[in-house]
């Protein structure tokens, strides 16, 4: 697991720094985020921005609060709603937190099982964003070869680079795969007013990878794209209805119309954690995000003598509005680059992979490997066989360096995928992969996507004695009292499980127990356990007569029971035979 990207990373003192966006291109300044209220400002006051990034810190952001309310799940969940809501349309945000909240309710460790948990969902969107610069780019090979192209214009609008999803962007992923693929390719860049993503943060990504490109007008495009100056377009999508409608920064939808009505092809890349499948008609169902006026009214750039300024560009008293985003419906939309395959803007094709996903867990990457020219399937065999069954065009995703011999570990890993096996048998799926292969906890983590913890603790299982191994697994032993008796010796395991069985206690009555065995005296270690052993009947007792409406009364380990009448003892009796 990384914690370290390019525009977000977590420090020495875990803390999240976070490449304070508002400030490029002139000055390069960071900010430290050490609670879940500073990442909520971050969202909202766009120092971060980007579907991707923001669901990365908002992320990050839960792990903060985890930290700073020292495990308190009911206060992390109430807050992580605050980060939840600190903007409207980027559906990743929602995305994010309601996963990390998931994984917070079922912790045993809430502390490290966030951090694990964010870290996670940020080394996935790598691993997405490598995908989508490999699809996307060899759609851009097949438009040269169909045009006979030996370059390609590409115009763009915002910013989709490894700003806003890390580490390759996604609109810009497949630019920086031509780069390396060694094709001659110029970008024309929207400055994408009022807030210059294009200007500002596109341009200086370009820049840095050595991408030639040039910064026009917003409204330029279609002049560009009616003298054939434009191949293709491809923007990024901070949310995708089920019916393939695309919210985008502001501006997209005009030049999707463009696009239209000069046959050029427009491409929505996005990450399958941008799909949003409860919404159908982008237009009247997307929550579209009211900025403050300010954005256009005010400008930031460097003044004659080269420091940052900021002026106003408008007259003092005029109104402004400020939309943040539109919707560009479905049917302007050629394709949508996800890391699962090139996708159909249409509700069918959206379906089937909202079933895939259910079905298959498709939120995982495919990786594959090369071999023989030809491609071979290594791990996300699941989200293979859904991306065939849906029809989708799986084309080369990610090529990893794996060697054939790992074969046999993915099989394994398969085999843990299944969710039919029970805690023995997960645990002594785990012990082969670290033992066969030399995985660490952590490496076995990384790969199965479960927490360190969830590993560790179904490796201890396996401590266990056969006969308590074999109620866990016929369901007579829950795991979570298996949990609390490991590492107790054989004689006081079967002593712990029998009062379990016998007097029917609650896992916290089984921690107060074990824990009462744990700090028995050693030399009187025997005769104290039987003391906890029977004090714990005898409370059952009491429990027990107390069931039958019984009143009683308890001193020095006697029971006196008070009964209202000789009919009362007839019926206790009868009750007892």
């Amino acid at each position: 697991m990384r914690a370290k990207y390019r525009p977000l990373w977590l420090n020495g003192d875990g803390d999240l720094e976070v490449i304070d966006q508002r400030y490029l291109p002139h000055e390069q300044l960071t900010r430290t985020l050490k609670t879940g209220e500073d990442a909520t400002e971050a969202i909202s006051d766009m120092t971060v921005r980007g579907a991707g990034v923001i669901g990365n810190v908002a992320a990050m952001g839960v792990y903060l609060l985890a930290r700073e309310f020292e495990g308190d799940k009911a206060k992390i969940i109430q807050e992580a709603s605050k980060i939840r809501a600190s903007r409207p349309t980027a559906v990743n945000l929602m995305w994010a937190v309601d996963r990390m909240v998931e994984v917070i309710k079922d912790s045993d460790d809430v502390l490290n099982d966030a951090r694990e948990e964010a870290i996670k969902i940020c080394d996935e969107d790598v691993k997405r964003s490598e995908a989508i610069g490999k699809i996307g780019c060899d759609i851009i090979e097949d438009i040269m070869k169909k045009k006979s192209l030996k370059s390609i214009n590409i115009l763009t609008h915002c910013n989709a680079g490894w700003l806003a999803i890390i580490d390759s962007g996604t609109a810009l992923a497949p630019i920086y795969e031509a780069k390396r693929r060694g094709i001659d390719v110029h970008v024309w860049v929207d400055e994408t007013r009022p807030r210059n993503q294009g200007a500002n943060l596109t341009s200086w990504e370009l820049l840095d990878a050595g991408v030639d490109h040039t910064i026009i007008a917003d409204n330029t495009g279609g002049h560009l794209m009616q003298h054939n100056m434009v191949d293709m377009v491809i923007t990024g999508a901070d949310r995708v209805t089920r019916c393939g409608d695309a919210a985008n920064k502001i501006g997209t939808y005009l030049k999707a119309l463009s696009a239209k009505d000069n046959s050029i092809p427009f491409y929505i890349a996005l990450p399958l954690s941008t799909f949003d499948f409860d919404s159908c008609d982008g237009v009247k169902e997307i929550d579209i995000e009211m900025r403050s006026e300010d954005e256009v009214h005010i400008m930031r750039g460097l003044d004659s003598d080269g420091n940052p300024q900021e002026i106003r560009i408008t007259p003092k008293g005029s109104k402004a509005v400020n939309y943040g985003f539109d919707v560009t419906p479905a049917r302007l939309i050629s394709g949508l680059i996800t890391e699962a395959g090139l996708i159909g803007a249409n509700e069918k094709a959206i379906k089937e992979l909202s079933e895939s996903i259910k079905k298959h867990g498709l939120l995982q990457p495919i990786i594959v490997v090369e071999k023989d020219d030809d491609y071979m399937i290594l791990a996300g065999e699941r989200r293979f066989r859904a991306t065939k069954e849906a029809g989708f065009e799986t084309i080369r995703a990610i090529v990893a360096d794996i060697e054939s011999e790992n074969l046999r570990e993915l099989a394994i890993i398969e085999n843990i995928q299944r969710e039919d096996l029970n805690p023995i048998e997960l645990g002594i799926a785990y012990k082969e992969l670290i033992e066969e292969y030399n995985i660490t906890q952590e490496g076995l983590s990384e790969i199965i996507k479960k927490s360190r913890t969830q590993i560790t603790n179904t490796l201890r299982l396996l401590s266990l004695t056969e006969k308590t191994k074999d109620l866990l697994v016929e369901g007579k032993l829950s795991q979570g009292h298996a949990k609390v008796i490991v590492g107790l010796s054989p004689q006081d395991e079967e002593t712990v499980v029998n009062t379990i069985l016998g007097q029917k206690l609650s896992v916290r009555e089984t921690e107060q127990l074990v824990k009462k065995l744990k700090n028995s005296e050693q030399k009187s270690d025997n005769q104290n356990k039987k003391e906890i052993i029977n004090t714990l009947e005898f409370s059952s007792l009491e429990k027990r007569l107390n069931s039958f409406g019984l009143k009683t009364k308890t001193k020095a380990h006697t029971i006196t029971i008070e009964f209202e009448n000789s009919e009362s003892i007839s019926r206790f009796l009868e009750k007892i035979k």
